[in-house]
């Protein structure tokens, strides 16, 4: 239990040093050095997870090859989901947030859930996060995106690196917190160096704090519903 409740919380800062800095510091003429802090963070994290669990790779029996590809294409739709709600909730400042959680990472949540409950090692949420960056990149081509894609799944896989087997009901909490935690602030993180998306570092804190509620929730319906899948299929 301390093991994963100490991962838990140096998860927690480092995504927070990767959301601050660009947030602190950000202006026009310290976007080349905040882009370059962005991509070394991201890919220290990806290295760290690949020489650690990269390993497991071949552990994985081909079905859940399968299944890990499928579920990241699907999880690759999410960006046309939102396009289904009406334009003009997105306009609306106090909602936007919640219309963003609700339509985009709580469905999320639930497809990278049902990915870990099927496959359950490590290197997992790496590799389908790999899948999801590669068919957005076709989609929509910006090679300064890719290390984020691959990121947010190593931060789930050092979370996952600290726990053994089946994961417990208050481990699927703790991931499913990182994974909205850290999906909404490594986006912002990117949006704001490429995009001058800009907004003060505790209201990003505090979204990315719901966020987290939100699809914690969403991880645990998946995972269980993968466990269901993972004893249909012999």
């Amino acid at each position: 239990m301390m093991k994963t409740l100490v991962m838990f919380t140096i998860i927690l800062l480092i995504v927070y040093g990767i959301v601050a800095v660009p947030t602190m510091f950000y202006n026009e003429a310290r976007v080349g050095v905040l882009l370059l802090f962005i991509l070394l963070a991201s890919s220290s994290v990806i290295a760290v997870v690949l020489m650690t669990t990269g390993e497991n790779l071949k552990n994985m029996r081909m079905d859940e090859y399968v299944v890990t590809g499928a579920l990241a294409a699907i999880f690759s739709t999410g960006v046309f989901w939102g396009m289904m709600l009406p334009g003009v909730l997105y306009e609306i400042p106090l909602l936007s947030p919640f219309i963003i959680m609700l339509a985009n990472y709580l469905p999320k949540a639930v497809i990278y859930g049902i990915a870990i409950g099927y496959t359950c090692k490590p290197f997992t949420s790496t590799l389908f996060f790999l899948i999801w960056g590669i068919a957005s990149e076709i989609m929509f081509p910006n090679p300064v995106w890719a290390p984020y894609y691959v990121a947010w799944g190593a931060i789930l896989d050092l979370f996952l690196m600290s726990s053994k087997g089946d994961l417990i009901k208050r481990d699927l909490i703790l991931l499913g917190f990182i994974f909205g935690y850290a999906g909404w602030g490594l986006t912002k993180a990117y949006e704001i160096i490429l995009w001058g998306n800009w907004h003060p570092l505790r209201l990003v804190m505090l979204a990315m704090v719901m966020n987290g509620g939100v699809t914690s929730l969403g991880v645990s319906l998946g995972y269980k519903l993968g466990r269901k899948a993972k004893v249909l299929i012999p």
